[in-house]
């Protein structure tokens, strides 16, 4: 028996629009899957970013603290040395000789020097962080950003410790080099007088 081809055309129509509805219910079903997998990799990706926060301001409050505290200890260390250093120079001077005691004065004051300006140098660099503060204090900072202002300078200050530290070194190196130099000549000259008499 042959189909009208009318009944044929609807047929066909039909047959069509169900493919298409069941493409249409797999590709939603997919899509669905698709959106749902893209929001598990938002939420994987968001809580790395945080974990990476973390890990950052836990590394930058790590390095401010070991700054200070190398600091405190360096400083502490540094004048009992200079004191120990100036008053030996004061009770060596009778066997210095003129131009032995211009030298290891002239060290001494070149390594206290460097040591004062580049303890002067971060004392401005806290002035401008106080000063930074102080301007968001005054600004008003929401609660919200407080936070977020408060691991903005933790990392500002982490990246300047970490860029001065050459610096810092090359400076006590200078420091430390002038005043051994000057402590050399005072312990040749002691050293010698013994020797003499």
């Amino acid at each position: 028996m042959a189909i009208d081809p009318e009944v044929e055309r609807y047929i066909r129509d039909l047959y069509e629009g169900l493919n298409n509805v069941w493409a249409s219910i797999e590709h939603h079903s997919s899509a669905a899957e698709h959106r749902e997998r893209q929001h598990r990799f938002e939420e994987e990706a968001k809580r790395i970013r945080q974990q990476t926060d973390e890990y950052r301001n836990e590394i930058a409050r790590h390095l401010q603290k070991l700054s200070e505290e190398t600091s405190k200890y360096v400083n502490v260390v540094s004048v009992i040395a200079y004191a120990g250093y100036f008053t030996t120079w004061s009770f060596t001077k009778e066997l210095l000789g003129k131009h032995d005691t211009a030298l290891v004065g002239l060290m001494g004051i070149v390594s206290v020097s460097l040591f004062v300006l580049w303890e002067m140098y971060q004392t401005f660099l806290r002035i401008s962080v106080q000063s930074e503060l102080g301007r968001f204090m005054q600004g008003g900072v929401s609660v919200e950003h407080f936070e977020e202002l408060g691991k903005e300078l933790r990392l500002n200050e982490a990246r300047r410790i970490a860029i001065l530290a050459p610096l810092h070194k090359l400076v006590f190196l200078s420091s430390f080099v002038g005043a051994i130099a000057g402590a050399s000549v005072m312990i040749y000259r002691l050293v010698d007088s013994l020797y003499l008499y």
